[in-house]
């Protein structure tokens, strides 16, 4: 009987996650644009412009994530407005091995009103968690060393969930045996790193159910 396993599936899946780790930067940038290009038609018609892009090529992820999925005119889809009441100063800590969703995010954050600080890896993130006791921890789950789960689950056995809030970021979607896991390890919320700024103040907010 052969000992190799039943990858079907693994390589479009892993393209889909690869691709939304490299557009996720890019799309912080646009909303990033797109905020400080209010007063600014051009800018901001540039910014939204690369907003949908980002929003279309999202949409044919899904479909390499969701095999048999139509994704035909997602890609149109309008991003939501912002919400009326914004989430106050926050501090947040993004833990993330990617430096440019680290920066880019960092960027959308404080342009939010939000304090940020940074981490590369799973042991920085405990670190500076420790140190600098965050309200929000914002936790890729793909990390070298330490994963985003580890993260969680000794951030959790440190504080309490009415002390420190911890978000899991993926560029993966997001099944019940994933929501499952992550509930498990403290999380408490989820994220793709496609969203937009509606769900980051939902999030922040606490409008947005937890996993």
């Amino acid at each position: 009987m052969s000992n190799e396993r039943d990858t079907t599936g693994a390589g479009p899946q892993r393209l889909a996650h690869d691709l939304r780790n490299f557009l996720a930067p890019i799309r912080n940038i646009a909303q990033v644009l797109k905020k400080r290009g209010a007063s600014d038609p051009d800018l901001k018609a540039m910014a939204e412009l690369l907003e949908r892009q980002v929003a279309g090529a999202s949409a044919l992820l899904d479909g390499l994530d969701q095999p048999g999925k139509d994704v035909r005119g997602e890609a149109e889809v309008q991003q939501p407005a912002l919400p009326t009441a914004h989430a106050r100063g926050r501090r947040i800590l993004i833990a993330d091995d990617n430096a440019a969703l680290r920066t880019s995010l960092g960027a959308l954050l404080q342009d939010l009103g939000h304090e940020t600080m940074a981490a590369a890896d799973g042991t920085e993130a405990l670190e500076v968690a420790a140190q600098q006791r965050p309200d929000f921890v914002f936790v890729d789950i793909h990390m070298p060393g330490l994963d985003g789960y580890e993260v969680a689950r000794r951030l959790r056995e440190q504080f309490a969930r009415t002390t420190m809030k911890l978000v899991v970021m993926s560029g993966e979607t997001l099944n019940e045996l994933a929501r499952r896991g992550a509930k498990e390890a403290g999380f408490d919320y989820y994220i793709d790193k496609l969203a937009g700024i509606a769900m980051f103040e939902k999030i922040l907010t606490g409008g947005e159910p937890g996993l």
